[in-house]
């Protein structure tokens, strides 16, 4: 369960645990984000700093009602094209587990509906490895509500075990630009011995100076480079 941000570009909020597309050069976001089952609490805030040139930096801190629970993840992306990027996903916990991969992010949108596709591979220091997928429809009813299902299919290599995870959810822009923004969602283990959740997130996007200056030119007609 990771929860990901807000991004100053979105047209509205994405769903709970997929990764969106891109941030803009010098724009950065901060997602503080609960998530409960009955067995546990997790708490967390990711921060996201765009880099310019489709390459973003992200930082996650975590932390459940556990002792030794706390984390640390770094997950920088490179976006080659607005539709497509590549990331590397390395966590690490009190206790000294770890798990690290590659991932490939796919963000595809429309007028009303937004496709998000990852898809990526961990290894942990437990000598495990598993591969995950995650679809995420979603469809906005407007640009300031929207609903979504993430499908989430997962293998682990070792023990050839599959699994399935369900997370039907609700996004709110709590501010006409899209830079204030909730996602709420349930998710739905198909297997024992997980144990379903719910999760929500609030992000909070503040635009860069480029971006800035695209509104201003889309004012005035003319255009202006993002990226």
């Amino acid at each position: 369960m990771n929860a990901v941000i807000l991004l100053a570009t979105a047209a509205f909020a994405d769903p709970l645990n997929a990764w969106p597309g891109a941030a803009g050069a010098g724009e950065s976001a901060i997602a503080p984000s609960v998530v409960a089952s009955s067995g546990s609490t997790e708490g967390s805030m990711t921060v996201t700093q765009g880099l310019g040139n489709g390459v973003e930096m992200n930082a996650g801190f975590g932390y459940a009602n556990a002792p030794g629970s706390g984390s640390l993840a770094l997950t920088p992306r490179v976006f080659v094209i607005d539709q497509l990027g590549f990331a590397a996903d390395a966590s690490m916990d009190e206790a000294g587990g770890w798990s690290v991969g590659p991932a490939v992010h796919g963000v595809f949108e429309g007028d009303n509906a937004t496709i998000i596709a990852n898809i990526g591979w961990q290894h942990t220091d437990a000598d495990t490895d598993e591969v995950a997928l995650t679809i995420a429809p979603e469809y906005g009813f407007t640009n300031r509500l929207s609903v979504y299902m993430e499908v989430s299919p997962s293998v682990d290599l070792v023990e050839s075990l599959p699994a399935l995870e369900l997370v039907p959810g609700v996004g709110i822009s709590l501010d006409r630009e899209g830079n204030h923004a909730l996602s709420m969602g349930v998710g739905i283990p198909t297997g024992a011995p997980e144990e379903a959740y719910g999760g929500i997130w609030y992000a909070a996007g503040f635009m860069g100076s480029q971006r800035l200056a695209d509104r201003e030119a889309a004012k005035t007609g003319s255009t202006v480079a993002s990226r």
